[in-house]
């Protein structure tokens, strides 16, 4: 399992991951599929500066359809919880290979329009997820 990152939205600590599963073993009747899940997550807490510059930093997820799913994002560790969203979430990425020649200028103000976006999915849910500090164990 793949786990990538986009980069985050500014001071929202949001970021939305996309799951690759690929099956490993034939038995593993669990990891058949060889589509993607996006996951929306919303993280909150204190962040090191080099997570939010980061793009390929490594993503883990423990039980992400348990209850209380854990997600490790670099050395930080969140416990998450399963949340409807208000509305409904639109997620775009950008298009790649989009020239900025003429034929791509705004139509109401003649300029170059900047990255182009395409729809990828929606979503009506969200994994809210809070920074937990581990403790060893005594």
């Amino acid at each position: 399992m793949s786990v990538h990152g986009n980069n985050p939205s500014q001071n929202t600590g949001e970021k939305t991951f996309t799951k690759s599963s690929n099956s490993v073993n034939e038995s593993d009747s669990e990891w058949e599929s060889d589509g993607e899940e996006l996951i929306h997550v919303e993280l909150t807490g204190i962040f090191q500066d080099e997570l939010k510059r980061n793009p390929d930093i490594q993503i883990k997820f423990i039980g992400i359809e348990s209850e209380h799913p854990i997600v490790q994002l670099g050395n930080q560790v969140f416990e998450g919880e399963h949340s409807q969203t208000l509305g409904t979430s639109v997620i775009f990425t950008k298009k790649s290979g989009t020239d900025p020649t003429s034929a791509n200028l705004d139509p109401v103000f003649q300029r170059p329009i900047g990255d182009s976006l395409e729809y990828l999915c929606r979503s009506d849910s969200k994994l809210l997820c809070k920074r937990v500090f581990l403790n060893a164990k005594s």
